[in-house]
C-alpha cells in the first residue's frame, strides 16, 4: 500500500475493499474451494443421482482394488447412465416447455402493442 485510498469496490457496506477486509485471509486460505469441477458436479446434482455418487466411487475403488466384480461396476455404472439420460431427459422437457410459454407470451404482448 503507497498510502492512496483503495479503489476497489467497497464489500458488506463497509469502506474497505476484498483485499483489506479482515476476513480477507481467512477467503484467501480457502481460495479455490467449491470451485473445482468435481464440486460444481456435486453442487448441481439432483438429490437422487447425488445418492447414487458415493456408492459408485465405491463400487470403483472396490473393483480397483479386486474386492469387486467389474460385472457389478459395469451394471451399475450402466444404472447410473440410464437414471442420467432420464434426468437430462426430463430438464431438456421443461426448459422446452418453459421457452414456449416464454414465446407464447411474447407473442401475446407482440399481438396486443
Amino acid at each position: 500500500m503507497d498510502g492512496n485510498p483503495c479503489t476497489l469496490s467497497s464489500v458488506q457496506d463497509l469502506d474497505v475493499c476484498t483485499a483489506h477486509h479482515p476476513d480477507a485471509a481467512e477467503w484467501r486460505s480457502r481460495g479455490g474451494q467449491n470451485k473445482s469441477n468435481v464440486q460444481r458436479a456435486y453442487k448441481n446434482t439432483p438429490s437422487n443421482l447425488a445418492e447414487v455418487l458415493p456408492r459408485l466411487l465405491d463400487a470403483f475403488l472396490e473393483t480397483y482394488e479386486g474386492t469387486k466384480d467389474p460385472k457389478v461396476l459395469t451394471a451399475m455404472s450402466a444404472g447410473a447412465s440410464a437414471m442420467v439420460k432420464i434426468h437430462d431427459h426430463v430438464m431438456m422437457q421443461q426448459e422446452i416447455k418453459m421457452a414456449m410459454e416464454i414465446a407464447q407470451e411474447a407473442l401475446k404482448k407482440r399481438n396486443y402493442q
